[in-house]
This record gives structure tokens, C-alpha cells and sequence, in this order.
């Protein structure tokens, strides 16, 4: 077997999809000569301590997930929230979850105990209960929701940049979102208004949105936050432009946004580091541990691995003002839902009605743009008009535009912009608000509280898992109840040590 197979072998690198080949022969060995330079990497035990700790599955938290959606396929999976078991059987199986849970972490941190004191030859073998078979039938046995990692704090330096990524990304207990336990999250300081108004401006954002975006925005992570463990592949921006597991999401169509209107500006940035958009809308790089091109999944799983491709994300977001603007461009384009129009039912003629002829507030416009941004979707914007139009037996648009209230109340989601008094507000609304934008920090959702059912009752659809999780808290211990608290006893989510790291896992997680 050639020696370039079993390296490829030997980091559990190996092609799933075909490479677009964005790069050269002679540019992929220019590019691991540059990232193999000295003082490029620092790698080192993130608890020097006790380096091997418990850490939760990305495999189970996939096993919960498939099962979640087969089980329940109308119910919604909340980032925040574990989903209600509607029948008894479905409480039984929830039971015996949550007894393999606990005894998976026990395991954990008594194996961990054991590794970090040298005495791996002493491990018991982890205790299964028993699962019942119609649980098994539906969705498989599950893998250990536990396993042991060797957490590394990774810094990058390389033209001026210095960045530190930490692995042991923490998340709440059953968390069914967790796709790597070696990703990362980095986040920053959300933009100021004013910085964001001059970038809106720049980016030749429309004036009636330039307040709404500005109000949601202050909902997201910085221009710069970087995330790297969920099912967003790698999650970067504003308001967390995604490759997702395909290396073809929102994230793919930033970099080409700005790839198409700055292309000097991106090759010095991305490309010249072994990061390209190929013709066929993939994310493709070059890996500096071994030269191979990678694109789509592979490129994802890549960059995930090595946070030197990690860090070009960041770098151009910090630096670049051209980058931050495409950002901003990108999501007026993409998530402005006064380009939209929806069916609405008025007497008994059903009219396809632009948007802004019942929404015409900033607030009403920050609303629909929060769901946008958060969750790809207006839903339920067309039930939520539909009923209040039967209900208040409304026959025109005009008619339709008095409701505005109403139908902002009801869809109001992470933020309640009718509070925003500098946002201009429906008729009806009183002018005595929050004066200025919305603050906090974000939490589990990339979001300032939770809204996880619709005021009029209408349960959310299913959502991607959260943006910005900055401060996600940690998986809870067998003893704790499912909030996303931190006992002093939690574990902390850690990496798959590679064969280049002492020692290795009892279990391997699943990516």
C-alpha cells in the first residue's frame, strides 16, 4: 500500500466524495510546507492535570436524534429542550434512556479516573440495561452516551494572527444536535450599532432594513465567532453562515459572494491558505497534514479536525471590513422577508400578498427577519394571518395591515421587537419600549431567551441546532435533572485523541 494511503489510513482521512480539484500539485505542497513551519501549531493538553476526562458521544447524540425524528416525526427538536414523550411507551423508553445515560457517565468518569492515574488495564467493561425490543426495533441499540477524550487547546499563529481554540465544546444533557467532539466554539463581541450601520451602509443594504438587521444582529455572535461541533459543520458570522454536513450551506455562498466581488481580496485571504469555493458550490481545502485536497463532507470534517483551516475563517473575518460587508449583503439578500410573499384566504378568494402590505413596521420586519435568520423559515406566518384573518373576519388587505400587531405578537420568537423603541412600530403599538436594541449574551440558540411555542399556540417546526452557542452549558450528570446547568461534577465534551496523542480512547466518538 503506497505510503501517502496509509497516512490518509492512519488519520482516518480517506475520500467519501470525489475532490473538485480547486488546487494544484505544486500549490498543495507549497501550502504544507507554509502550515508545517515552526511556531504555525501549538498543540497541548487542555487539563494537564487529569487530561482524560468523560465526555459525551457525537454517536449517541446522532442515535437520539434518528430516534427523536422516528418516533415523533411532527414534534420539534428545540436545542434547548428535550422532547415531551406524548404516550406511556414513549415515557418508558425515555426511562431507560435515561438509565443508560447515568450509567454510561459513572462509567466514564470512574474509567477516566482510572486512565488519568495509568491503570487503563483495570477498567471494568461499561454495564448495558436492558433495552426494550420495540425501542431497539424502531431505532437500534444505542452507542455509549459516554466516552473517554484527551481535550487539547489548539493556537494557530500565522501572519499576524493568533488565535486559541479550546475542544470540549460543552452542551446540554441528551443534546441530540452534537456531531464532533474535537469541534470548537470561538466566539467574540457582537458589532456595535454604529460599526454595523457603516458596514449595512457599504454593503448597499436597503434603508427600510437597515434597522431591522441591525436589531436582529445584536441576537447573533460576532462577525468572527467560529463554530465547529454541531450539525452546521462549521458555523461562522454574523448570524452563523453554515456549510452544514455537505460542505455546500450558506457558508459555501459567503465565500462566493465574496470570492465574485472581491477576487484579489479573497485569494490573499482564503485561497492563498488552502481554502477555495469550487465551480460546484463545495468547500474545498487543501489538509496541511498531508496535501490532500478535500471537498464537500470531507473539506467539513477537515477543517473540523485541523484548526489551522479553522482559523482562516476567523482570520478574514477579523481583518477583512470587505468580508463583514459580504456578510452583511449575503443576509439582506438571503433572510430579508420583504421580498416575500405568502397565500392568504380573504372572504372566499385565496391571494398570493406580498408581505409588505400588512407588515410594515421595523418591528414587524425584525420579527420575520429573527425566524429567518434563526430558522430558515417564516412558518407559521402563513397559518398565524390565515386564522386571525378568519377569525376577525377580515376581507381585504387593508383590513389585513390592522392586524399587524397581532400578527407580530404572535410570531415574535427570540426577541419581542415590539419593546424596541427604536424601531418604528405598528399603529396600534404604544411608543413606550426598551429604548434602544436588544442586549444579553446569547444562549444555547445563538439567542436572547427562548420561544419554543407560537403565541397563538401553533407548535415551531423542527430547526437547525443552535448558532451561537457561547454559553451552552454543560451536560448534566446522572444526578441532575435536564436543564442545561453546571454541577461541579459535569463532564466536559473533549477530543478524540489522534495516534499522535498519548494513549487513546475507550471508545472512539462517531463525527
Amino acid at each position: 500500500m503506497a505510503p501517502s494511503i496509509l497516512l490518509a489510513i492512519t488519520i482516518g482521512q480517506l475520500h467519501t466524495e470525489p475532490s473538485a480539484q480547486a488546487f494544484t500539485k505544486s500549490e498543495a505542497d507549497q501550502l504544507v510546507a507554509f502550515w508545517n513551519q515552526a511556531g504555525r501549531i501549538k498543540t497541548e493538553d487542555l487539563h494537564p492535570g487529569e487530561p482524560y476526562q468523560p465526555t459525551y458521544s457525537p454517536s449517541a447524540s446522532t442515535w437520539l436524534y434518528n430516534m427523536y425524528k422516528r418516533r415523533d416525526p411532527n414534534q420539534p427538536l428545540i436545542p434547548t429542550k428535550n422532547p415531551t414523550a406524548r404516550t406511556q411507551r414513549h415515557k418508558d423508553w425515555d426511562a431507560y434512556i435515561d438509565q443508560q445515560y447515568s450509567q454510561d457517565y459513572s462509567w466514564a468518569v470512574a474509567a477516566a479516573a482510572w486512565m488519568n492515574n495509568g491503570l487503563e488495564d483495570s477498567i471494568v467493561s461499561r454495564p448495558e440495561s436492558q433495552i426494550p425490543a420495540d425501542l431497539k426495533a424502531l431505532a437500534g441499540n444505542p452507542p455509549p452516551f459516554f466516552v473517554i477524550n484527551r481535550a487539547q487547546r489548539i493556537t494557530i499563529s500565522f501572519e499576524g494572527y493568533l488565535g486559541i481554540f479550546e475542544e470540549g465544546v460543552e452542551v446540554p444533557r441528551k443534546y441530540p444536535f452534537l456531531r464532533s467532539a474535537i469541534g470548537t466554539v470561538s466566539s467574540s463581541t457582537p458589532p456595535n450599532p454604529t460599526e454595523l450601520g457603516q458596514l449595512a451602509t457599504a454593503a448597499n443594504v436597503p434603508k427600510n432594513l437597515i434597522k431591522p438587521l441591525l436589531a436582529v444582529a445584536q441576537l447573533e455572535g460576532g462577525f468572527d465567532t467560529v463554530n465547529t461541533y454541531d450539525t452546521g459543520g462549521i458555523s461562522l458570522g454574523i448570524i452563523q453562515f453554515a456549510s452544514l454536513q455537505t460542505g455546500r450551506g450558506s457558508l459555501a455562498t459567503l465565500l462566493k459572494t465574496y470570492k465574485n466581488r472581491y477576487p484579489s481580496e479573497y485569494n490573499a485571504n482564503f485561497r492563498r491558505y488552502g481554502v477555495d469555493v469550487a465551480s460546484d458550490g463545495r468547500i474545498s481545502v487543501v489538509d496541511p497534514r498531508t496535501g490532500f485536497e478535500y471537498s464537500g463532507a470531507d473539506a467539513v470534517r477537515v477543517i473540523v479536525e485541523d484548526k489551522r483551516l479553522t482559523a482562516v475563517f476567523q482570520r478574514t473575518a477579523k481583518l477583512s471590513s470587505n468580508f463583514r460587508a459580504s456578510q452583511l449583503r449575503l443576509l439582506a439578500e438571503a433572510y430579508n422577508p420583504a421580498k416575500l410573499s405568502i397565500p392568504v384566504t380573504l372572504g372566499n378568494a385565496t391571494k398570493v400578498i406580498p408581505i409588505t402590505q400588512f407588515i410594515t413596521s421595523e418591528a414587524g420586519i425584525a420579527t420575520l427577519m429573527d425566524r429567518l435568520v434563526n430558522r430558515g423559515t417564516l412558518d407559521p406566518l402563513t397559518d398565524v394571518v390565515n386564522n386571525l384573518a378568519r377569525t376577525n373576519l377580515i376581507t381585504t388587505v387593508s383590513g389585513l395591515a390592522s392586524l399587524e400587531k397581532q400578527i407580530i405578537d404572535a410570531l415574535t420568537y427570540r426577541h419581542d421587537f415590539l419593546l424596541v423603541s427604536t424601531l418604528s412600530q405598528p399603529t396600534s403599538q404604544p411608543q413606550s419600549g426598551i429604548a434602544g436594541l436588544p442586549s444579553g449574551t446569547p444562549n444555547a440558540q445563538g439567542s436572547i431567551g427562548t420561544s419554543t411555542i407560537a403565541k397563538n399556540g401553533t407548535a415551531e417546526p423542527s430547526q437547525v441546532p443552535p448558532f451561537d452557542p457561547s454559553q451552552i452549558g454543560k451536560v448534566s450528570s446522572q444526578n441532575t435533572p435536564p436543564a442545561p446547568t453546571k454541577p461541579a461534577s459535569q463532564p466536559s465534551v473533549t477530543k478524540d485523541p489522534t495516534p499522535s496523542q498519548p494513549a487513546g480512547p475507550i471508545t472512539i466518538p462517531g463525527g
